[in-house]
């Protein structure tokens, strides 16, 4: 998204970039992919702020809300486990 928007925002003249060019001089993307247990805890995280069930995907409609904060706890450790790990191997 980022090499799209510097793409738009070139001013018009004979050193305008493709789009092609402006991705091949970005800087590759380092962010790691959310694990399965984030994914979770982010589903989890948007129910728990729906303001109307109707919104939300019928498996998560029945869920009961202690239920779900007592998961998001869990998740929220398991989650910050794995950053740690991350940023142990990151500096190493």
């Amino acid at each position: 998204m980022r090499a799209v928007r510097e793409c738009e925002l070139q001013t018009e003249g004979e050193g305008r970039k493709s789009l092609v060019e402006v991705l091949k001089g970005s800087p590759p993307i380092s962010a790691p992919r959310p694990t399965p247990s984030a994914w979770s805890l982010m589903d989890l995280l948007a129910v728990k702020e729906c303001t109307d069930s109707r919104f939300l995907p019928s498996a998560f409609r029945s869920l009961d809300p202690e239920a779900v904060d007592k998961r998001i706890r869990e998740l929220e450790m398991l989650v910050e486990g794995v950053a740690a790990k991350r940023r142990k191997c990151a500096t190493a």
